[in-house]
């Protein structure tokens, strides 16, 4: 199928690894010219060259922090300068959990709970309204909110939740210039750090790591863990003009897991 995505310019945020960088190699598959960021320029660059010479296809990476409002403005001044603009924003910058940090109530810091507010949820708004200013003058845009299925732990639970809802008002807002605007919210995903989430859920819960990959894998409907590969084409599809009566929508890409978000 063509996605008729060629010569779109696509910006992705945490780009560098996992889900990001398989977005990235979707799009820049599809003949789309993408940009990618992360806050660690030697490790963005490189994934940059790799994923150029792979596709074909331009792939920028540049060094920003998603967190920081300064960082955010010039990483979309260089954006538009490599690239000629953009058409598609996909928001996937987060801290990476799983598991790994403290998330109840009793153990949730709040440092915690600002750095999540500051970088996925403030950082997607941002973003979103740098993006949106072009998109408008243009009548055409696709804006991806990479979210989560986790609804009780504290953090993960409020910063999930938050993004749902905040993808909803995007849609009704920006849907009358054709923008869409879609949320993807995964499950446990095969993905570089895997292996670091399991041996620190083991450690926690002196359950050896293969069980618990075996568990969250039998959690799911499909019997199996989702790759970062199958997000991509997901999120590639919601960004093709194909995909353009699909908006403010909350897409659950975990293979029929049963950890939602009560909405």
């Amino acid at each position: 199928m063509n996605l008729q995505l060629n010569g779109k310019r696509a910006l992705i945020t945490g780009g560098s690894r996992g889900i990001g960088k398989a977005i990235a190699y979707s799009l820049a598959s599809e003949g789309a010219k993408v940009a990618i960021c992360s806050r660690n320029e030697k490790d963005i660059a490189t994934v940059a060259n790799t994923l150029s010479k792979a596709t074909s296809s331009t792939v920028y990476g540049v060094k920003a922090d998603m967190g920081d409002l300064n960082s955010i403005e010039e990483l979309f001044s260089k954006t538009r300068t490599n690239l000629g603009g953009i058409d598609i924003l996909v928001n996937n910058a987060a801290r990476v959990s799983g598991g790994t940090t403290p998330d109840s109530l009793l153990e949730v810091t709040d440092e915690l709970l600002r750095y999540d507010f500051e970088t996925k949820m403030l950082g997607y708004v941002r973003a979103a309204r740098e993006a949106a200013h072009e998109m408008i003058q243009n009548r055409w845009g696709r804006i991806i909110n990479i979210s989560g299925m986790a609804g009780s732990a504290i953090s993960a639970g409020m910063r999930n939740i938050a993004l749902v809802s905040l993808t909803k008002s995007l849609s009704e807002e920006l849907g009358p210039y054709g923008i869409t605007t879609n949320a993807i919210l995964p499950g446990f995903v095969a993905t570089e750090d895997r292996k670091v989430r399991l041996e620190f859920l083991s450690a926690k819960t002196g359950i050896a790591p293969e069980i618990l990959e075996s568990e969250a894998a039998n959690s799911t409907s499909l019997k199996r863990i989702v790759t970062s590969k199958e997000i991509a084409s997901v999120v590639a599809y919601l960004c093709s003009p194909l995909a353009q009566s699909i908006t403010g929508e909350a897409l659950s890409v975990g293979g029929g897991g049963n950890r939602t978000i009560p909405y």
